[in-house]
């Protein structure tokens, strides 16, 4: 993945994609689509400051804890998953739209101070 630095897009949906640690050091990425595959572990995504859309939907992911530091993030698609707790994404200040149909999220209080946030949940 060394030779990818410049990549910005990568759609990775409907693999079988489960170990995202090789696109840790792709720090120019922008855009990721993880949907539809058995991810679980998203902690190597931390350190993609540069991420503004990500999509988890239909993964295996229960944690984004470690998506705390993508600061830059637009777009955060959690549908469908068994993510609980969503209030490591509080401090996300540029979070306009975060997709959390059919989700194990059943509190989004932690997300209220959130002005420019639409939530869609149905």
């Amino acid at each position: 993945m060394a030779g990818l630095n410049g990549l910005t897009h990568l759609y990775l949906s409907a693999t079988q994609v489960s170990d995202v640690s090789p696109l840790a050091g792709l720090t120019g990425l922008e855009f990721l689509d993880l949907r539809w595959t058995p991810l679980r572990d998203v902690d190597p995504l931390g350190g993609l400051s540069g991420l503004t859309c990500l999509k988890l939907a239909e993964t295996e992911v229960v944690d984004v804890a470690a998506l705390a530091g993508l600061t830059g993030l637009t777009w955060l698609d959690l549908e469908g998953t068994s993510i609980t707790d969503v209030s490591p994404l509080a401090g996300l200040p540029h979070l306009g739209m975060l997709e959390l149909s059919g989700s194990d999220v059943t509190d989004v209080s932690s997300l209220r101070s959130m002005a420019n946030l639409t939530i869609i949940d149905g």
